[in-house]
């Protein structure tokens, strides 16, 4: 797969953005026909996460435009199985539980290990996306605190999956 440059990224990101309700719903079509999973488990993150309309709406717009960017970037993308992202689910639980208890320095040290292995794909410019936009969040924008690094973990989640669907042919890291 190719790298997706930061440009790439930004035009991508703001045609997303400037999309019509008619086009918006169109993508999500597309989205669901060629990737139903992932938009079944991103629903059920939201919901057993408890996340508010913000949340929900960073964990999609993320997925989605992780989506456009690496289906576009291999010219393929297989699709996802449910047992795959269960799997990916099940690890980032445990990872979880491990620091249920520890406190924010274990969390983080889980966030640096999960961007330690989203660099091995060789797409800077998504990792740094993400963490811009989902660690960057401002009380305003109406995201909680506590939600951030769920947020963060669960979209490294997603973008891991996303460049394995994109890597077929090409050996999983």
């Amino acid at each position: 797969m190719k790298t997706i440059s930061a440009e790439q990224l930004e035009k991508v990101h703001e045609s997303l953005r400037a999309l019509s309700e008619r086009d918006i719903k169109k993508f999500l079509r597309d989205f669901q026909k060629q990737q139903e999973p992932l938009l079944v488990y991103l629903s059920a993150v939201a919901e057993r996460e408890e996340m508010n309309d913000p949340e929900y709406e960073l964990l999609i717009d993320g997925s989605l435009l992780f989506w456009k960017l690496t289906r576009d970037a291999s010219g393929r993308q297989k699709k996802l199985a449910m047992t795959e992202i269960d799997e990916a689910d099940n690890a980032l639980l445990e990872r979880l539980d491990q620091v249920a208890d520890a406190g924010d320095e274990r969390l983080l040290e889980i966030g640096s290990q999960e961007v330690a292995r989203l660099r091995s794909y060789d797409q800077p410019h998504l990792i740094d996306f993400l963490l811009r936009h989902v660690l960057e969040t401002s009380p305003e924008s109406g995201i909680r605190k506590e939600m951030t690094g769920i947020l963060f973990l669960n979209l490294c989640n997603v973008l891991e999956l996303l460049l394995r669907a994109s890597s077929v042919g090409e050996e999983y890291r």
